[in-house]
């Protein structure tokens, strides 16, 4: 059962389909959202093979990785799809695919949106789904003192739409390496980068991790 801010995206998501105007600003936000972040992780997927994308959101992103990868299942545990299609409606805690079934898996800008209790039983189940030398792909907005963490909250409920209820599990970039090495990933990339949004500056960090 999707949490109440998860709900509340529903809600928006149902009118902008009813509604066009609506449907084009999401769209427009959605698609400057994906020129931006594509560029730091298209490189290192795999082209041509099995993609999951956990946490698929409106599916503007997926569509933009039309052409750069092979065949993508789109995941969530709601359904926002506004372009596209969900293919599957699932918790990332319990995926229904079987093992080894994906070349690469997508957490692009998700874990944060779940309990930090429940982050590495998602980064197993990425595990688990990922052939032998597969590739998971992980953006997060990290942070560096009080102030960035308190701001990446406040940018995420107002982007997200999120109010009440999210639990703002986000990590510094440090504490995700550890927890992908915990949850037997090999670390093939880490970078971060400072991002303008007006004035707060937010830190995008992605880490590219093997399954040996």
């Amino acid at each position: 059962m999707p949490d109440r801010g998860r709900r509340t995206q529903q809600s928006i998501v149902q009118a902008a389909r009813r509604n066009a105007v609506l449907s084009a600003v999401i769209g427009a936000a959605a698609r400057r959202r994906a020129r931006r972040i594509l560029p730091l992780f298209a490189p290192w997927i795999p082209s041509g093979k099995r993609v999951l994308d956990i946490g698929t959101g409106t599916g503007h992103l997926t569509a933009a990785l039309n052409g750069l990868a092979g065949p993508i299942v789109c995941s969530d545990v709601a359904d926002l799809s506004l372009v596209g299609k969900l293919d599957c409606l699932a918790d990332g805690v319990r995926l229904p695919f079987r093992a080894v079934a994906f070349d690469a898996v997508l957490l692009i800008t998700v874990l944060h949106h779940i309990r930090a209790s429940d982050q590495p039983a998602v980064l197993r189940e990425g595990f688990r789904v990922l052939r032998p030398g597969g590739r998971l792909i992980l953006i997060e907005d990290t942070f560096r003192g009080p102030f960035e963490r308190r701001a990446v909250a406040l940018l995420d409920s107002v982007l997200s739409a999120e109010f009440s209820g999210h639990p703002h599990s986000n990590r510094t970039l440090a504490q995700w390496v550890d927890l992908l090495a915990a949850s037997g990933f090999h670390l093939l990339r880490q970078d971060e980068r400072v991002y303008w949004y007006g004035i707060i500056p937010i830190r995008h960090s992605l880490l590219v991790a093997e399954k040996p």
